[in-house]
């Protein structure tokens, strides 16, 4: 075998025996509690939602001059 696939042989089994090891350290560890979600906020502008429900028309997009309508 060639000195590059002994490179790649070992480069994976270091990386194999990397995340045994990191596993085996994290195994024991706790979880964190979740924070509970906060109340919704009114004053939050929700102008995304907004946005989501315009009426534009199937028609609206192919217009081909949009200056008559801002008149």
């Amino acid at each position: 075998m060639s000195i590059g696939a002994w490179l790649i042989i070992i480069l994976a089994l270091g990386i194999i025996l990397s995340n045994i090891m990191l596993l085996k350290k994290t195994a024991n560890m706790k979880m964190p509690k979740r924070k509970e979600k906060a109340e919704p906020n009114e004053d939050v502008d929700d102008s995304a939602d907004a946005w989501d429900k315009d009426n534009w028309g199937k028609d609206d997009w192919q217009k081909d001059n949009w200056d008559d309508e801002q008149k």
